[in-house]
């Protein structure tokens, strides 16, 4: 369905692009966003109500009007949507495959959506008329705290697009992350990732090759080798995210990112009782004098990770 869609509508693909590198770009997807959701959500406003998924009827101008005739309109539709979707109060239904029946609609609206936790996975609901719950593509995310995220960088980023009329605007812009708000921050080597060619702000020097003749042969044939699917920062987030799941959320850009960003988990800041196997690194709490002040209080040891990841390179 999605890629008839493509055939069908000639911005499709390129609006889910768009959306897709606004995801990476602010290290968000495939960590916490599934490319499968995202062109669910970029579907919705091509095919509206469904009456001519699949149809081989002209559609009228007044239905080809409020669809996206240009990548670039997609995409800001797409943002717009983001900043301001309502995602506890609701799930969201795209006509993927053709009418929505009245019988599916009514048992929706007869359900009352549980308003997700903050840990739990899945905050979004993304029906179809094959995935009803809406779970498939969004129950490994995003979670409550990640969906919010994704609507406060949506409204900045709708807020960004408005200085187009005052002639300061930069695409560019558009995609550059902000990591003031990330409690700690992992720098890879960019030398050795083999997608940072992909990266929004790439170093150019990085990029060319050293020698008198860019098209000569290197010394070290290694470096000729085409690896299929070998991407050892995306391992590496893999792990962390896997390892610390229960201690940190960790973000990073698949598209070439040469950094990780992270925020604790808030909860572990605030003093619990101890017991074996709680999940993460724990310390006892401590009074002012540095004294303890409760053998059985114990609270999120921060400062190891500093020396497991500081020196952590690809």
């Amino acid at each position: 369905a999605i890629a008839a869609l493509a055939h069908q509508y000639s911005a499709f693909s390129g609006t889910c692009r768009l959306v897709k590198r606004w995801f990476a770009s602010h290290w968000l997807l495939g960590g916490h966003v599934s490319e499968e959701v995202v062109e669910l959500l970029c579907a919705q406003f091509f095919v509206g109500d469904g009456k001519f998924v699949g149809s081989d009827a002209e559609i009228p101008a007044s239905t080809l009007a409020v669809v996206p005739s240009t990548k670039e309109r997609g995409f800001a539709t797409v943002i717009r949507f983001l900043s301001e979707w309502k995602w506890e109060d609701g799930g969201l239904w795209v006509c993927l495959y053709g009418p929505r029946q009245e019988e599916e609609a009514e048992a929706e609206g007869a359900s009352k959506p549980d308003l997700p936790k903050a840990s739990t996975a899945g905050a979004w609901i993304v029906s179809t008329e094959v995935d009803q719950g809406g779970k498939v593509w969004s129950k490994g995310g995003p979670d409550a705290i990640v969906a919010r995220r994704v609507c406060a960088l949506a409204g900045a980023t709708w807020k960004y697009l408005q200085t187009i009329e005052d002639g300061t605007f930069n695409v560019k812009g558009l995609f550059i992350h902000p990591t003031e708000d990330y409690d700690f921050l992992v720098q890879l080597n960019p030398s050795v990732l083999p997608r940072y060619v992909h990266n929004i702000a790439a170093d150019e020097k990085l990029l060319s090759k050293s020698g008198k003749f860019a098209n000569a042969v290197t010394k070290n044939q290694d470096q000729e080798l085409v690896r299929p699917g070998f991407d050892p920062a995306r391992s590496l987030f893999n792990d962390l995210q896997t390892t610390y799941s229960d201690t940190f959320r960790i973000f990073y850009d698949p598209y070439g990112g040469d950094m990780f960003g992270a925020v604790w988990d808030p909860t572990l800041k605030e003093p619990r009782s101890f017991r074996v196997l709680g999940g993460f690194s724990s310390v006892p709490t401590k009074e002012e004098n540095g004294k303890a002040k409760d053998r059985g209080l114990v609270t999120l040891n921060d400062a190891v990770f500093n020396g497991h990841l500081t020196p952590c390179k690809v």
